[in-house]
């Protein structure tokens, strides 16, 4: 079992340490260099959440280490260029938590160190990954949920800055809690935020976030998107978060972000992380569980954390936020809450087959049933257009594949079937699966092209 006394969540230290080093900062992030010499003291440390992500490569005598795969191969005199096996990796939906999209550009994986051992630069894990398969046994419920209500009150103050913090509500249970736990404390002023597509005033999300901030106390902003901006946004999200953008959740996150931002706010606070915590979708956590084996919903927790979190799941909100100067908080990833939630009784976490369990009893003693006990509900869509002017600007933004040579392993008649398959109307057969396609190889485009 990993040691829980000091592990490197948000919060505590990505540190650089190495007397030689010189960084280059940008709006685009920021990057160092080191001499490649056996007695350096070069240390890079990414933390266990991957909140800042890592990325390097070896040049010219020197290690290149920065929070930009494009910066970094900048840096090193490399003209960036995309990477053939990883972009055929991601083409079929993987993420590699080592291997960025640019070629020569690795990248560190959560909770590991970057440093030289033995003459070599080397990663390795840094200890501080928790054990979410252990539990406590011998915490009963409502001392549990008051603990846990007294580590989240201290990591929420601990985020808020008056008048430059917004509170992020998407109706669901996660942001309720924090937001009704930062009225019970006192912290003030608290103006909440929710994001839905234009016309879809009236739909739950939108409605049960409004609820929650008018029990808040809250200023409640409701942004409205407008489904044509999309393809607007596409080419600035994908160089936002240097990947592929598969769905509309992080173009609708990038664009939320831009009027947060326009709003005077520099940071805002965010219930993600809960899910991966606190095992808020049982059913995909059980599915990661080795067959056969005895390991319970914990291994699926650590799993993800590990993996699908840190390498998509944080940068598709922290990437988009960054590129309109706001900073992402996160309360549930404090050390405290994580430490706390590894060590609770699974059934503390999943009853009954549902999950954040604890959570959802916490937020009873503020809100309804129906906020509390809503079921979990993904807002990831495949970009459709509700109109026809949408539609045909989503045609033609994939429609610019046509004009670059034959790569990546998909052919021309390949392109031509899936424009064809998301030509028609929403019940076409494959529309889904087209459109997801379509958007990765888009994403590909820009990023070979920038």
């Amino acid at each position: 079992m990993a040691d829980q006394s000091s592990p490197s969540w948000p919060g505590s230290d990505s540190a650089l340490v190495d007397s030689g080093s010189h960084r280059t900062m940008s709006l685009s992030g920021w990057v160092d260099s080191f001499p490649l010499d056996k007695d350096s003291s070069l240390q890079i440390r990414r933390d266990t959440a991957g909140l800042e992500r890592v990325f390097y490569t070896v040049s010219l005598d020197s290690v290149f280490a920065g929070s930009s795969a494009r910066l970094v191969a900048l840096s090193a005199l490399a003209e960036p260029s995309l990477d053939e096996a990883a972009v055929r990796s991601s083409l079929m939906g993987h993420v590699s938590r080592r291997r960025s999209l640019y070629r020569g550009i690795a990248k560190l994986p959560a909770g590991h160190r970057l440093l030289m051992a033995n003459g070599k630069l080397v990663a390795l894990p840094d200890g501080s990954e928790l054990d979410f398969t252990a539990e406590d046994t011998s915490l009963s419920l409502p001392v549990a949920i008051e603990r846990l209500r007294t580590r989240l009150e201290d990591s929420i103050e601990a985020h808020f800055t008056p008048g430059r913090t917004a509170f992020l509500l998407s109706g669901g249970v996660d942001s309720a809690v924090l937001l009704l736990l930062a009225a019970s404390i006192g912290i003030s002023p608290l103006h909440a935020f929710a994001f839905g597509i234009e016309g879809e005033r009236d739909s739950g999300d939108l409605k049960r976030a409004e609820r929650i901030a008018r029990l808040a106390g809250a200023r409640f902003t409701p942004v409205l998107i407008q489904e044509a901006v999309f393809p607007e946004r596409f080419t600035s999200c994908v160089l936002a978060l240097e990947d592929v953008v598969s769905d509309t959740l992080p173009l609708m996150k990038f664009e939320f972000f831009r009027h947060v931002a326009a709003a005077g706010y520099t940071s805002c606070v965010s219930g993600l992380g809960a899910d991966e915590v606190f095992a808020g979708d049982p059913r995909h956590l059980t599915s990661l569980v080795p067959p056969g084996t005895r390991m319970g919903i914990g291994f699926g927790q650590r799993e993800v954390l590990r993996r699908q979190f840190p390498e998509w799941t944080l940068p598709a909100e922290v990437r988009p936020a960054a590129a309109h100067g706001l900073e992402v908080r996160l309360p549930y990833l404090s050390a405290p809450a994580v430490q706390f939630a590894a060590s609770l009784p699974h059934d503390f976490r999943v009853r009954d087959g549902v999950g954040k369990y604890i959570l959802r009893e916490l937020l009873s003693e503020f809100a309804e049933p129906d906020v509390c006990w809503q079921p979990k509900v993904s807002r990831a869509a495949p970009a459709r257009g509700a109109t026809t002017a949408c539609r045909e600007a989503w045609r033609t933004l994939h429609g610019k594949l046509l004009e670059i040579p034959e790569r990546w392993g998909v052919s021309r008649e390949t392109l031509l079937a899936l424009l064809g398959a998301v030509s028609g109307s929403e019940a076409s057969p494959g529309l889904e699966a087209a459109s997801r396609q379509l958007m990765r190889l888009s994403s590909l485009r820009v990023l070979s092209s920038h």
